[in-house]
């Protein structure tokens, strides 16, 4: 077996790996990037933004996010079942990780909440030209750093209970790379659907869509063969439609962002079973749906609330522009057109159109009288401008009336899983004693257990962010590990 050397070796070329890697080598180690694919920058190139709190950007626009107040945030969302030193550790690194990003080209020119109520921690970067992994990857060119593509990373080298290095494979030969430490950043489990069905609640390609590539638990399995410990596992999912190019960003694609709405929301036996402002929080909003018998549920509106949006456009609105038309999409611009198109192609078997209730109704097998009564009752409560059952805000409260009706099935989507290793402050992976795997790192979606169960989309941006702050905290700190085992 061919035999290679180098001082850091990184799995994964997406921004965890890239951001670990040039922190690494510009410390003066030399550093090898493996990546699955066929380019590096991940599923996303690096995202639209990351995370940041007591930024120069927050403080400009008067919406400063204090690192007291952004830790206490993540620790009451998640109960406090996730760990503080990691938490602690990711808040008070990304003030200086903006800058850090900022230095390499990366102007972020607006600065972002993604919910209702939520905090301005997005950095949202303009990556019409270059993404921000073009730029860590034009860094890491000019250190010599060496990538490796379509080069997946096989299994780990263990000698003495410590990382010597990983065995991986090139055109079907493997290799061996030797090297002092190891970092995983291969993105997640999102496309292995053993791994999805064991460890969360949906199934992949039935109740969940995910937009990933290469994403196959593989950094996760290697560091549990190694000794590290299972860490929190979930998908960040939100309620949106299934179907890949009909999802679109926060759910749906452009056209028909009208059913993100919090317009009325009914199961497979026609009843309502919530307060449908949870559809203003993606997360919120999929964690109630999958509740309901089958993990989907319907959304039902009409012609004349289309018609309502295009005069006041939509009570939700996404806080960037739409990545595929440029645009803010606030309005329901060519929704009639899509849906018919989509119909007529039988693009999606979740999009329905009718003349009336029971016409829906017989459409999806749902019990027409029972729909009727939900919508009827629904009616009562938007003409009284109360819901005495969910205590919906009355300016949400739309009756279901009209010439046209429309139905759209509404199951998870999601950009990526969060979690499977166990890592520390310092992005070492934990053994199962909560030790650290000696020369053992793990960044990115493979170790993002910070909110444990749910995506926080109160603090936006935090997906990339992981990835870039631990990148930072795990290269920095495997060059402290190679420098202490050579002295």
């Amino acid at each position: 077996m061919n035999r290679i050397h180098s001082d850091i070796v990184v799995l994964g070329a997406g921004p965890g790996g890239l951001t670990a890697a040039l922190a690494a080598a510009r410390l003066g180690n030399k550093v090898l990037v493996l990546e699955k694919g066929d380019c590096y920058g991940g599923a996303l190139g690096g995202g639209k933004g990351p995370f940041g709190v007591d930024t120069i950007q927050q403080r400009r626009l008067q919406r400063v996010i204090t690192k007291t107040a952004a830790f206490k945030y993540f620790m009451d969302y998640s109960h406090w079942r996730a760990n503080p030193s990691l938490v602690a550790a990711y808040v008070n690194k990304s003030t200086d990780t903006i800058h850090w990003l900022e230095e390499l080209g990366c102007e972020f020119d607006s600065l972002n909440a993604y919910v209702e109520g939520g905090n301005h921690t997005w950095h949202v970067y303009d990556d019409s030209k270059l993404s921000i992994c073009d730029r860590i990857w034009a860094a890491l060119k000019e250190l010599d750093a060496e990538l490796m593509l379509n080069t997946p990373g096989r299994r780990l080298i263990m000698e003495n209970d410590k990382v010597a290095g990983v065995i991986a494979e090139k055109d079907g030969e493997e290799f061996e790379v030797r090297a002092k430490a190891v970092i995983i950043a291969t993105g997640g489990f999102g496309n292995n659907a053993d791994m999805v069905k064991e460890y969360t609640p949906y199934t992949l390609g039935k109740t969940i869509c995910a937009m990933t590539r290469n994403c196959d638990g593989d950094g996760i399995r290697m560091a549990w063969e190694a000794g590290g410990s299972h860490g929190f596992m979930f998908y960040d999912a939100f309620a949106g439609l299934p179907h890949p190019t009909l999802g679109g960003p926060g759910g749906f694609c452009a056209e028909l962002r009208a059913f993100r709405q919090p317009n009325l929301l009914f199961n497979q036996y026609g009843k309502r079973f919530t307060d449908e402002t949870a559809m203003c929080n993606g997360a919120y909003g999929i964690n109630v749906i999958r509740q309901q018998p089958f993990s989907y549920a319907y959304m039902i509106i009409t012609d004349e609330i289309v018609d309502f949006y295009k005069e006041d456009g939509f009570p939700i609105a996404l806080p960037s522009k739409d990545p595929f038309t440029d645009r803010f999409e606030d309005w329901p611009r060519c929704f009639e057109e899509k849906m018919e198109e989509v119909i007529r192609t039988k693009e999606s078997p979740d999009l329905y159109v009718g003349s009336s209730i029971a016409d829906i109704a017989e459409q999806i097998n749902v019990d027409r009288h029972v729909l009727e009564k939900t919508v009827e009752e629904y009616n009562t409560c938007c003409d009284k401008e109360e819901d005495p059952v969910f205590h919906k805000r009355k300016n949400y409260l739309l009756p279901i009336r009209g010439k046209i009706f429309y139905a759209a099935r509404l199951s998870a989507n999601s950009y990526a899983t969060l979690g499977g290793i166990n890592i520390n402050e310092r992005a070492e992976v934990l053994n199962e004693s909560q030790l650290p795997v000696a020369g053992l790192y793990a960044v990115g979606n493979d170790a993002n257990t910070i909110c444990v169960d749910s995506y926080c989309f109160e603090m936006p941006g935090h997906t990339s962010g992981f990835a870039f702050n631990t990148g930072r905290i795990a290269g920095e700190n495997a060059d402290i590990y190679i420098k202490g085992a050579k002295v």
